[in-house]
């Protein structure tokens, strides 16, 4: 599980080197536990092709580039809590349709219907969708190959910040623009 975390590194660097180092912790700390691993993304495996597609080409998708979606874990507790308020109040959660919104230094949305994630924001990696405080969200392609034609380097996104968010490198500054 480890070895397969790290190589998942490129597309969750916020965080699986956290995990992985929780992970050593915990073995270090107590051997004798088993560790288990939830993976945010099992929520969205219901998905159907409509939402997982890419318009790409085929030999791409069947390498694997499609939308996974992310903070599943997040989405599945709204959902199922939602869905139990339902059925304490008589109604069939399965008839239940709602947008579950995942908000914080992270950002996404789910489309859930009777308990089933059927769309949501994220894509293959979490940077595709709203955006979050260290995560621009969707940019068009062509905006990047812009920016990067005109000389703006790699990170053509970098002081790109949503109004009101905390940058890392500020927040115990006194910078107005963090508060």
């Amino acid at each position: 599980m480890e070895t397969w975390l790290r190589e998942l590194i490129p597309l969750a660097p916020l965080h699986n080197p956290p995990a992985l180092k929780g992970l050593a912790w915990a073995r270090r700390r107590a051997p004798e536990c088993q560790q288990w691993a939830c993976f945010d993304t099992a929520f969205h495996s219901s998905l159907p092709a409509s939402a997982t597609t890419y318009a790409i080409p085929q030999q791409f998708r069947a390498q694997g580039f499609r939308r996974f979606g992310f903070h599943g874990i997040n989405h599945q507790h709204v959902a199922e809590s939602v869905g139990e308020q339902w059925r304490q109040q008589g109604r069939d959660p399965a008839s239940l349709r709602l947008i579950s919104a995942h908000l914080g230094a992270g950002a996404s949305l789910a489309a859930i219907k009777g308990g089933i994630c059927i769309d949501t924001t994220m894509g293959f990696t979490p940077l595709e969708g709203l955006v979050m405080a260290t995560r621009s969200g969707s940019i068009d392609p062509g905006l990047l190959l812009e920016l990067m034609r005109e000389g703006h380097g790699r990170h053509p996104a970098e002081g790109v910040w949503p109004e009101g968010a905390v940058r890392p490198e500020r927040r115990h500054t006194r910078d107005p623009r963090c508060s």
